[in-house]
């Protein structure tokens, strides 16, 4: 949220949840994302994109992408 020019850094939090078949909906994982996104020629773009997770261990099997 704060710019230089024509970079801009954003964070957002986030929070993945799963439902399973018997419809319990569990909690994966929670964490933040910091990007620093960049204009050039009209267009916007990512030039850095971090995931901080503040979930300490992801559940096995866990092959979604954050």
């Amino acid at each position: 949220e704060s710019g230089a020019g024509d970079e801009v850094s954003v964070s957002a939090s986030f929070a993945v949840y799963a439902t399973e078949l018997e419809g319990t909906t569990v909690l994966l994982a929670v964490g933040e994302y910091r990007d620093i996104v960049v204009f050039e020629d009209g267009m916007a773009r990512f030039r850095e994109k971090k995931v901080i997770l503040d979930t300490n261990v992801l559940p096995r099997g866990f092959v979604y992408p954050l």
